[in-house]
């Protein structure tokens, strides 16, 4: 806004200009709305952004870092590389891992019920734990979807109690 010439007062943006100059001043004020806006567009493609990140450092406070391997492709299988686990964590079960997927949005939720599905049908063990951002934010038909493939769910992110009896129930803790 400074750098605009626009200033506040108890939530109300204003322009101090001289008559002749309000075509200047009006044009500085649209300007400086814009970004405004786009700062708060970045905001929010930030905050979906960090939601992997943010996810991992949870799942790593409760499993140890050597358990867990990020972007799993599954050796030897076909265009594995096609169909990306977001996280495999060693479970206690040494013959079914657990195969943690993130879902920040609908498109990842349809992209995860493809993926498990496609894991299913090449009969390759494993459970599965899905993490949401925001789980009311996700169509009910992905979520349905998901509910029909998938293993365990977890709401959101804040969730924290229920990923950590979640997680914890199938996998070692740190040592």
């Amino acid at each position: 806004m400074a750098d605009s010439g626009i200033a506040e007062h108890e939530g109300e943006l204003f322009v101090d200009s001289a008559a002749d100059q309000v075509g200047g001043a009006v044009f500085r004020l649209g300007q400086a709305l814009t970004r405004i806006h786009d700062l708060s567009f970045l905001t929010r493609t930030r905050v979906s952004s960090t939601f992997y990140e943010d996810l991992e450092h949870k799942v790593r406070a409760l499993v140890s870092p050597q358990n867990m391997i990020r972007d799993f492709v599954i050796p030897g299988m076909p265009h594995a590389e096609n169909y990306k686990i977001d996280f495999k964590l060693e479970s206690r079960d040494p013959e079914t891992p657990l195969f943690l997927f993130g879902i920040p949005n609908n498109e990842k939720a349809k992209l995860t019920a493809l993926i498990i599905e496609h894991w299913l049908r090449a009969n390759v063990s494993f459970d599965s734990l899905l993490v949401f951002a925001d789980q009311t934010k996700v169509s009910r038909q992905d979520v349905a979807r998901l509910s029909n493939v998938g293993g365990e769910m977890v709401s959101s992110l804040d969730a924290v109690d229920d990923l950590k009896r979640k997680l914890l129930k199938r996998v070692a803790q740190h040592a």
